[in-house]
């Protein structure tokens, strides 16, 4: 199944999304925007596990937009990413489980710090050495970055780091980033 979604009920992507949420509050990052609740994107979606995993740490404090190319959900938006973003803007977007299947990652960073001042993104690094070149090509990947070479790519594309941890074993790298680029205005939809 493409985008290894027939792996998408293994406790690797609970834990991922339970540590992201964590971040996410640990950080009390300011979200103030005169509308409440808040909007939060869900890039990549799958089957919108995050969205359970929000509103059992947030209640129905925020509005909850999925994307993704191919929708399990009638709720989930579908869009190629590789192509285009939504035209609205968000308190946060998250990207977990997403990174590693756009192909032009710089030209995705490029675009993004438009629609949010605030990202949590999820990579599964090379660092590790979890996974061989074998390992990658039958997932799908493609590519395998280093945490230092994902960086990079961050701040060459005005994202920010503000905190960064690792989960899944020390395999998968979070981070919370924030675009100094950013100037919040809504589209209502």
């Amino acid at each position: 199944m493409r985008f290894n979604c027939d792996s998408q009920s293994a406790a690797s992507w609970q834990i991922r999304a339970e540590s992201a949420v964590e971040m996410f509050i640990a950080n009390d990052i300011s979200l103030t925007n005169n509308i409440n609740p808040i909007r939060i994107a869900d890039f990549g979606c799958g089957n919108e596990r995050l969205k359970s995993v929000l509103i059992g740490k947030l209640g129905n404090q925020f509005d909850y937009y999925g994307y993704d190319l191919e929708p399990q959900l009638e709720s989930t938006y579908k869009i190629n990413l590789e192509s285009e973003i939504p035209s609205l803007n968000f308190d946060i977007v998250f990207c977990l489980g997403l990174l590693e299947y756009i192909s032009d990652i710089d030209n995705f960073l490029a675009k993004i710090p438009q629609i949010s001042n605030f990202y949590l993104m999820s990579y599964v690094i090379r660092d590790s050495g979890a996974y061989s070149p074998a390992d990658i090509l039958q997932k799908g990947w493609l590519h395998h970055y280093s945490c230092q070479e994902l960086e990079r790519k961050f701040k060459n594309n005005d994202l920010i780091k503000i905190k960064f941890n690792l989960t899944n074993k020390d395999k998968t790298g979070l981070w919370l980033l924030q675009s100094h680029s950013f100037t919040k205005t809504y589209n209502i939809q």
